[in-house]
Order: structure tokens, then sequence, then C-alpha cells
């Protein structure tokens, strides 16, 4: 199990060097066990003090964890607050023994609509509006071919890393 998570640190800490882009690790529980470019998450400003997301994200995370298990692939989905992320199953002896999320990305432009439905996740943040400014000046925007390729490199990235195509290979 050790062994996993050292391959698993090494490989997404070289994709993630490579594209810029945040990538968080969770266990079949929601439980965090790796975080990369954590500061380059939008969604980092809202996290309370303990770290927790709001029921909304543990949600929508929970589900596109499962479905891209079930799938045995990337699922591309937007979070509560419309941004993309990207679920990569893991699979260690055709059993989920984790989810890399890659994101929150964005696609397209960021206007007020995007902002009412950050603030309807997160309706007691009008304060940090100037740090949200910031946030959104900050972020990279991509295009839907980016985004797949995204999803693309980081499964084959895992599986040629794990050595374990073949627990995929039945769910197709």
């Amino acid at each position: 199990m050790e062994n996993i998570i050292v391959k698993l640190k090494e490989s997404i800490a070289v994709f993630c060097e490579c594209t810029g882009v945040p990538v968080t690790v969770y266990n079949p529980d929601g439980e965090i066990v790796l975080a990369f470019l954590s500061e380059k998450k939008f969604c980092s400003i809202f996290a309370s003090p303990d770290g927790r997301l709001s029921k909304k994200c543990i949600d929508t995370l929970s589900f596109s964890s499962q479905f891209s298990t079930n799938l045995g692939e990337p699922y591309i989905f937007t979070c509560p607050s419309n941004f993309i992320n990207i679920a990569v199953p893991i699979i260690i002896d055709n059993k989920h023994f984790a989810s890399a999320v890659v994101g929150p990305l964005v696609m397209g432009n960021i206007d007020e609509l995007v902002l009412a439905e950050v603030f309807s996740v997160h309706p007691n943040s009008q304060a940090l509006l100037p740090k949200i400014s910031l946030a959104i000046s900050k972020l990279i925007v991509y295009n839907a071919t980016h985004i797949q390729s995204l999803s693309t490199l980081l499964f084959n990235h895992l599986i040629g890393a794990l050595k374990n195509w073949q627990d995929y290979e039945h769910l197709h």
C-alpha cells in the first residue's frame, strides 16, 4: 500500500510540474490522501478552517469519483460553482483505491453568472470579493480540447506508473 502511495506521489507531482494544474487525491471515503498545487485551487479561498468542503461540493465529488470508477476512465464534470474538474479513477486489484481530481479549471469567460454561482454555493463570502477578484485574474482559461488532453494525460500517466492497465480493462 505504501509503495502505491509513493508511486502516486511521484507520478502526480511530475504531472503537476509539467501542467501547472492542481490535483487532489481522495480515498473512497472522500478524505484527502495527497494534494498538489493546492494554492492554485480557486476553491481554497472558501475552505473552512478545518479544510472541509461544502456539502454540495462533497456530494458532487463523491458522485463523480464513483462514476469515473464505474466507467474505468476519467470523468469530466462541473462542480457546484461551475468550474471544470476531472475525476481520474485509481483502481488497484479491481477495487476503487482512490480518485485523482484535477481542478478546478476554467473553460470560457468568467462573468457575473459564474460569480453568482460561486456566491450561491458560498453565500457568506461577500467579504472575500478582493481575494476572489485576485484569484480570478490568475486563472488560466482552457478550451475543451485542452481539458480532454489533461484527462487523457493523467489517466495514461497513472496507468503507466502503476502498471495496472488490466485493472481497468475489465471495466470496458
